[in-house]
């Protein structure tokens, strides 16, 4: 059940990693998007 319940963030993290690169995805600005906040 977590890892359902955690997949879908997983995914919306690696693919900002990928594009915006590692450092803007650990910050909290990240955490504050709309889409991220959806999943939260």
């Amino acid at each position: 059940m977590t890892l359902a319940s955690l997949l879908p963030f997983g995914f919306v993290e690696l693919r900002a990693v990928y594009r915006d690169g590692y450092a803007d995805t650990r910050s909290l600005e990240f955490y504050e998007r709309d889409r991220v906040q959806r999943l939260l």
